[in-house]
């Protein structure tokens, strides 16, 4: 096994499992969901921002217009 002469298998193998200890121990790792309001959950929700601010979407039926020009392309912010 020439990979033998290169790595030190004991030290890998505790590192390894110090680093995957770390992981699991620490807080640092969290599943961010993203939950997108639709009209089925809209009064369900409570939702909060970067500010930590909460909020609810209220659902109100809007006439639209037919000018093109009263519309604004506004893109996704992620």
């Amino acid at each position: 096994m020439k990979l033998a002469q290169y790595i030190n298998f004991k030290a890998f193998l505790i590192s390894f499992a110090i680093g995957l200890l770390y992981i699991y121990l620490t807080d640092d790792y969290k599943k961010v969901i993203v939950v997108y309001p639709t009209p089925m959950n809209t009064e369900k929700k409570i939702y909060v921002d970067k500010a930590n601010n909460c909020f609810k979407y209220k659902l109100s039926e809007a006439s639209c217009s037919t000018n093109k020009e009263d519309y604004v392309n506004v893109g996704i912010n992620y």
